[in-house]
């Protein structure tokens, strides 16, 4: 007997043309094992010829096709579908239409909705083919009933496909499925999450787990603010959601501040208690403005009744004068004493200047500023300790500068005397080939004198000296700084000589010079010869000459050598 398939949410025609649709993909089972007549199935030949090619275990000859035409009825094959699956009926039917029904549904691109289950009965006879007929298909619906605790909550329910919104409670019969429900009551917003059965009943009731605040005070009757908005006079009680509130209490001329915590159902409590003290309030100088919330209440020095205990903030105002802010401790049932020194504006504008002068390291400005503030102010402690501070600040600042220049003198220094190194050597190469070509120069020694002066004054002196003693210069080149003078007789009469300076000058920075010298001194001896034979002089003699002529060179100078 062939099977027979009901599928919800599709009629006869619909389940024939999903099983054309599908045949290529759906395999051998769903498509010949569907348990449909031919005329809901029409093109079955194409279908198993599809699968028959399609199915590795069967023959792939064309005329296999033509004799399971010949050889087996449609109800044939549907058994042979099932055999082939070796399963019973009820898991065949299941088998097929839970596979095709959620391969359409995937390629629907969208979720098909659920449909309330139908029921009808088929009577068919063998030979004839039983007409079902239309079948309108109901969507699946469920009851659901939302209520707020309290009962005037704001509301919307939602998903992809619906959406309500209003004011609870709320009862309605509403397509199956998973919803978004979002309350709302003065601000405070809820959110949770439904499900909707087919047939069944939904029941949400929302809970606003509102708190509650008892004010009270003493005295009573004052003005209750939260947050700075008005809310009553005490004693009142408040109905809050959980959180934390600033809470005020006025007088009329005093506030009281207190943070309140408040849970979940909780009732939390707040008394607020005002303890006065007095204050006797004066002022350098005196005359001041004192005010107080923003309004003028008298003029220094000045007694303030009615403080409440605790900390209190006053203003004092007076032209020419910095406006300052003075913070009042008062104590219950007592009088204290409070005096405040004020600021001038010359004072003030000095020590501003000051600081920023010192900031940018303008010492001498900031000492001109702090001597301004400390003729308004004398003897301020922070005025002198500000001047102190800058004295140590330029103190350290001039040594600085002097370690920078002495640091870039030197660098100078070392600069200058690799220059001056490299010429002084192509100088005394020239010198020494001066010497070389001078006959008995090697005999006789050479002598330095190192001078912290400028090249220019020593080559000065020096030439002065050697005009001064009669030797004349045969080679004289500032240049070089090399002298070289003729050989010159001295003490005609008595013990004749003859002397010979050979003088290298180099310079071995901006200040200082090194003198080399080649004294030649010769006697002239007659004992052989009436015009006598010149010979050279050491000893003695030769060494009062030379310091002769190094000390004329340091008088010149006014300073030793070294």
């Amino acid at each position: 007997m062939p099977l027979n398939i009901v599928q919800e949410g599709l009629n006869s025609k619909n389940w024939g043309n999903v099983l054309a649709n599908q045949a290529k993909t759906t395999g051998w089972a769903l498509c010949v094992g569907s348990g449909i007549s031919r005329g809901a199935f029409p093109d079955w030949v194409t279908l198993v010829h599809e699968l028959i090619k399609k199915d590795g275990a069967a023959d792939s000859n064309c005329r296999l096709l033509a004799r399971l035409r010949k050889a087996f009825s449609l109800d044939a094959l549907v058994q042979a579908a099932q055999n082939r699956l070796c399963i019973d009926d009820d898991n065949f039917i299941f088998l097929i239409r839970d596979a095709l029904f959620q391969k359409i549904k995937a390629q629907s691109g969208h979720d098909w909705p659920l449909i309330m289950p139908f029921q009808r009965e088929i009577r068919a006879s063998y030979g004839s083919v039983a007409r079902v007929g239309t079948i309108d298909l109901i969507p699946a619906h469920g009851q659901v009933t939302i209520t707020s605790d309290p009962p005037d909550a704001e509301f919307q329910l939602s998903n992809p496909l619906h959406k309500w919104s209003g004011n609870l409670p709320f009862q309605m019969d509403i397509p199956t499925g998973d919803y978004q429900l979002i309350t709302r009551r003065n601000g405070w917003e809820l959110n949770t999450d439904i499900s909707v059965a087919r047939g069944g009943i939904t029941t949400n009731n929302v809970e606003f787990p509102y708190g509650s605040i008892e004010v009270t005070s003493d005295p009573s009757g004052l003005l209750v603010l939260n947050s700075g908005e008005e809310i009553g006079k005490t004693p009142l009680t408040l109905r809050v959601k959980p959180g934390q509130y600033t809470l005020t209490a006025s007088d009329g001329e005093n506030d009281l501040l207190a943070n309140v915590s408040v849970g979940p159902k909780e009732a939390a409590k707040h008394a607020f208690v005002f303890h006065y003290g007095t204050v006797q309030l004066s002022s350098t100088p005196t005359g001041a403005t004192v005010i107080r919330k923003g309004k003028e209440i008298g003029k220094t020095p000045l007694t303030l009744d009615h403080i409440p205990a605790g900390d209190t903030m006053i203003e004092l105002q007076l032209q020419g004068y910095q406006s300052t802010n003075v913070s009042i401790q008062a104590v219950e049932g007592s009088t204290i004493n409070l005096s405040a020194k004020l600021i001038s504006e010359r004072y003030f504008q000095a020590m501003k200047q000051a600081r920023e002068a010192f900031d940018a390291a303008q010492f001498a400005e900031s000492q001109k500023f702090l001597a301004v503030a400390l003729e308004s102010e004398p003897n301020d402690p922070v005025a002198i300790g500000l001047q102190d501070e800058v004295s140590k600040a330029s103190l350290k600042a001039e040594e600085a500068q002097k370690e920078t220049e002495r640091k870039a003198e030197e660098a100078r220094k070392e600069t200058e005397q690799k220059l001056a190194a490299g010429k002084n050597l192509e100088y005394e190469n020239q010198f020494q080939q001066i010497i070389t070509s001078i006959r008995d120069a090697g005999i006789f020694a050479d002598y330095t004198r190192e001078y912290s002066l400028d090249f220019s004054k020593v080559w000065n002196a020096v030439i002065k000296t050697l005009k001064q003693q009669g030797d004349k210069s045969v080679n004289e080149n500032f240049q070089t700084g090399i002298i070289v003078t003729d050989l010159t007789r001295h003490g005609l009469i008595g013990f004749p000589h003859y002397d010979r300076y050979l003088l290298l000058l180099e310079r071995i920075d901006s200040n200082t010079t090194k003198l080399h010298l080649k004294l030649m001194i010769y006697w002239v001896d007659f004992s052989n010869s009436m015009n006598g034979i010149q010979r050279p002089q050491g000893g003695a003699f030769y060494q009062n000459r030379l310091n002769d002529f190094f000390g004329k060179i340091d008088r010149e100078l006014k300073t030793p050598s070294k």
